[in-house]
């Protein structure tokens, strides 16, 4: 071959890979697809009988028989009256051979809860690529999944309730901090609910519906949410804390509370109730000293009556009525029964300032309650919101409320200053103690 045919070829060749070259690097993901080269596939599970607010899965499966250079991201889609959630952010990764060819495989999964029922559409969902090519160059570039149609159902017993949810697993527990008996105007008792299930995010869980009780004041906490995965597995919980404060004595009922849940297993609604609860609050028990007392004073009297009637002498008599006056002093003086197991005053207001400094926001609380309980024996009726509705202190009122929600509907009671607030208000109970309008408060002092 001459020296010119030799340097034709060698252009001819050259020409011919930097042709081979460019088409290597101009290669798109389209091409790639139309070559069966790339593979995307999208399904949701179930795909038919379908309830609203179940769980589906959709499914995006994408498959090269190449290797993937460079991370997938899966672009933000809206399905209108549906939340679609990407759970998980990684994908499942894999391989399988097929017709004697390898292929990487990358399995992404998200899940959508339809909130109505009827027709679904799914629309098509950017996915943005980068798949090895010739030459170890990346193709990368957007691609999109099929469009995808769905329709869900809402079984007739679930039409008429609100607040259900569709799941294999739903449970609900209550709890209570204390004991339902011997309460008294001026405690607090924390409820707490727990709920969970599976297959849902927590935000789906039936919140809680806080009641009306007149003479008692409901403080509600911001729930807590937890989502967590378990192999594969969505569980989700809700933890709501409720704390009653009781304003005044009688009896009370917390409502029962029914949640309804459609069981995906059997197919059928069930529910879970909370049982409703009667409260008595404030009245004594069937061992009661109230009750022990009066019985101790009417035996006294009949003690008394028959000393009289069979001494007949005036000295005794006149003994007799001295040491009566002396025991009815005793029992009728307003300092301290029923409360003589109480601290004194002065101990309370120390034991509540420490509290204050210490930051101990339910202990001061409670320390507060005892010292007004202290303080006013049996000369006042209502509860604290009531007797600062007595006053033009709407100052105080609302300092008063804004204790109340901090200790037990915040939980960020450091800021409070109960100390300053109790002087304030055992203040503005002296002056109202002298008005004249006080006279129709003047039996017990209930706490807030």
């Amino acid at each position: 071959m001459s020296v010119i045919s030799k340097k034709l070829f060698g252009f001819i060749v050259g020409i011919s890979l930097l042709a081979g070259s460019f088409t290597a690097h101009t290669q798109t993901l389209e091409e790639l697809i139309s070559s069966d080269k790339l593979r995307i596939k999208s399904w949701i599970d179930p795909s038919d009988k379908i309830i609203a607010r179940q769980q589906i899965n959709l499914y995006i499966e994408i498959a090269t028989d190449k290797w993937f250079s460079g991370g997938t991201r899966i672009g933000r889609v809206e399905i209108d009256d549906a939340i679609l959630l990407q759970r998980e952010q990684f994908a499942v990764n894999s391989t399988r051979t097929e017709g004697g060819k390898s292929w990487t495989v990358q399995m992404w999964t998200l899940v959508i809860y339809p909130q109505r029922d009827g027709a679904f559409e799914i629309p098509a969902i950017p996915l943005r690529l980068a798949i090895a090519g010739e030459g170890l160059k990346a193709i990368s570039g957007g691609v999109f999944t099929e469009r995808l149609e769905f329709t869900a159902t809402i079984p007739e017993e679930l039409k008429d309730k609100a607040n259900w949810v569709v799941t294999t697993q739903f449970d609900v527990k209550e709890s209570f901090d204390k004991s339902l008996e011997g309460l008294k105007p001026g405690d607090a008792l924390i409820r707490t609910i727990d709920m969970s299930a599976s297959d849902l995010p927590a935000m789906m869980l039936p919140e809680y519906t806080v009641e009306t009780l007149p003479g008692i004041a409901i403080y509600l906490k911001p729930p807590e949410v937890t989502d967590k995965i378990n192999r594969g597995q969505y569980l989700a919980g809700r933890t709501e804390v409720l704390t009653y404060v009781f304003e005044q004595s009688g009896n009370y009922q917390l409502p029962e509370q029914v949640y309804f849940w459609w069981n995906l297993q059997s197919q059928k609604m069930e529910f879970i109730e909370l049982p409703a609860r009667t409260l008595t609050i404030g009245i004594a028990d069937s061992s009661g000293a109230e009750m022990q007392l009066e019985g101790q004073k009417l035996s006294d009297n009949i003690d008394f009556s028959l000393a009289i009637k069979y001494l007949g002498s005036a000295l005794l008599i006149l003994l007799l009525i001295w040491l009566t006056v002396r025991k009815l002093d005793r029992i009728f003086t307003p300092a301290r029964p029923p409360h003589s197991s109480l601290p004194s005053e002065a101990t309370l207001r120390r034991q509540l300032h420490q509290a204050c400094s210490q930051n101990n926001s339910e202990k001061a609380v409670s320390l507060f309650y005892k010292l007004l309980d202290n303080y006013a024996g049996n000369q006042f009726h209502g509860s604290v919101r009531q007797l600062l509705g007595k006053t033009n202190e709407t100052q105080l009122a609302t300092e008063f409320d804004t204790i109340m929600r901090s200790v037990y509907a915040e939980s960020n009671g450091n800021e409070i200053d109960l100390k300053n607030f109790s002087s304030q208000f055992v203040k503005q109970m002296k002056i109202l103690k002298r008005s004249d309008d006080f006279s129709r408060w003047a039996v017990e002092l209930k706490l807030n």
